[in-house]
């Protein structure tokens, strides 16, 4: 009976970071929409710059055993430093996301010039 209920939560809890992973990927469904560039050129610097920095900085901290990261913690770690990097790079107004956006932007309406000549 024990093994019957350790495979059926195991089995709702992958089913659980599956959903979580999904509303974390979700992508808009138009590319084009107003605004798609600028969550691109955010995703880009969250993922390349921001991202890394607190991956190195989660595992290397060196806390004692009781203050020390769980396992909670280690198995959603990664998930968790991808959710607030981007929360940090939306909440912030980096040169670098502007930047990027108007590349994107530029690139975009040369595209779509192109289609249409």
């Amino acid at each position: 009976m024990r093994i019957d209920t350790a495979i059926t939560h195991q089995s709702v809890v992958q089913e659980r970071q599956r959903d979580f992973s999904a509303v974390i990927a979700r992508d808009d469904a138009n590319p084009r929409a107003e605004g798609s560039a600028r969550r691109a050129a955010e995703d880009f610097v969250a993922m390349a710059f921001v991202e890394p920095l607190l991956a190195q900085m989660r595992e290397s901290t060196n806390a004692a055993p009781p203050f020390g990261p769980g396992s909670g913690e280690k198995q959603f770690g990664e998930i968790m430093d991808r959710v607030l990097s981007r929360q940090l790079v939306r909440a912030s107004r980096f040169p670098l996301v502007d930047r990027i956006e108007a590349d994107l932007t530029r690139q975009q309406s040369r595209a779509t010039e192109g289609l249409f000549a």
